[in-house]
């Protein structure tokens, strides 16, 4: 399992409903969510390949802002997208003291994992229907839920693949040099 793997399962297992969800499903799970992102990447292949990701975010009225420290505690917060203020806030120190071991640039990628949720928000899509759990059953009533780590998985593939291939174009053009 490739560190990138592992991270998105340490995430699953710390959705609150993981306990409904058998281990079975997590590949599903993942390959939905993988499914997901590469279907958000083709909609946006246009921007995202003209490498104008941060012109397009700015033009939607989307704000870039740094802070120092997080303002939630017991949690380690890289970064969130507030949409009420249009702002994409970037935790500087998290970032700095906690790189993620499979990108080269954890606020490129942490970064690229919000304008995800940008996108989200911009198409109003809940993104946690697409694997609900049966959180409650009373009688012949069930209540389905939707894990809240989905949408976080999805941004998480959505920013490691642009990596990816911004990484493998810039290889390609050294390589013609």
């Amino acid at each position: 399992m490739s560190t990138f793997e592992q991270h998105q399962l340490n995430i699953l297992k710390r959705d609150t409903l993981i306990h409904h969800i058998p281990e079975d499903d997590y590949q599903v799970i993942f390959e939905k969510v993988a499914t997901h992102g590469q279907a958000v990447i083709q909609k946006y292949w246009s921007i995202i390949q003209s490498e104008r990701l941060i012109a397009w975010i700015l033009k939607q009225g989307i704000h870039i802002a740094f802070q120092t420290k997080v303002t939630q505690k017991n949690r380690l917060v890289f970064g969130e997208y507030a949409e009420k203020t249009q702002r994409i806030i970037l935790y500087e120190e998290t970032i700095q003291k906690h790189p993620f071991e499979f990108v080269e640039n954890t606020l490129e990628f942490t970064l690229l994992h919000e304008i995800y949720h940008v996108i989200e928000a911009k198409e109003k899509t809940n993104y946690q229907t697409y694997y609900q759990v049966t959180q409650t059953l009373l009688g012949p009533i069930k209540l389905k839920s939707g894990i809240i780590s989905f949408s976080e998985l999805s941004a998480n593939y959505f920013a490691y693949w642009i990596l990816e291939y911004w990484r493998n174009k810039n290889e390609e053009i050294t390589e013609e040099n």
